[in-house]
C-alpha cells in the first residue's frame, strides 16, 4: 500500500487525457480489498468551470458503467473507496466512487462516477 502523500500524488497527477482516448475501449477493474468489478470507461467529462485559484488541472468526472448484477457487493452501496486497475497497471488508489443513476442516453447497467477536482 502507498504511503498517504505517495497515494494523494497519483490523484493529483491525474488528467481528462489520460482517459479521453478509453472510453467504451478497454475494460478498467475496480477493487476493494478482496473485492473487484470490471467495468469500461462510458465517459470521460472536463469541468473548467470548477477550477479554482490554485487549481492545478482542469477538474473532471470519469462514468464508468458495469454489468447489472445484483449480488455484487460494489452494487450495495452507494460510495466506495477503490483502487482503479487497467490490463496492465494500478492507475490510482484511493479513488471516491459514487453510484449514480443511470444517465439518459446511456445504456442499461449499473453506473459509478469518480470526480477529481
Amino acid at each position: 500500500m502507498e504511503h498517504a502523500s505517495d497515494q494523494a500524488g497519483a490523484l493529483a497527477a491525474l488528467n481528462a487525457a489520460q482517459f479521453a482516448g478509453r472510453v467504451d475501449e478497454v475494460p478498467f477493474e475496480l477493487v476493494n480489498g478482496d473485492i473487484r468489478l470490471t467495468v469500461t470507461l462510458a465517459q470521460c467529462r472536463e469541468n473548467p468551470q470548477a477550477a479554482g485559484p490554485d487549481s492545478t488541472r482542469v477538474p473532471f468526472s470519469l462514468l464508468f458503467r458495469a454489468d447489472d448484477l445484483p449480488e455484487h457487493p460494489f452494487q450495495q452501496v452507494q460510495s466506495l473507496l477503490v483502487t482503479l486497475n487497467d490490463a496492465s497497471d494500478t492507475l490510482a488508489d484511493g479513488i471516491m466512487l459514487t453510484r449514480v443513476l443511470r444517465p439518459v442516453g446511456m445504456g442499461p447497467g449499473v453506473y459509478f462516477q469518480a470526480v477529481f477536482n
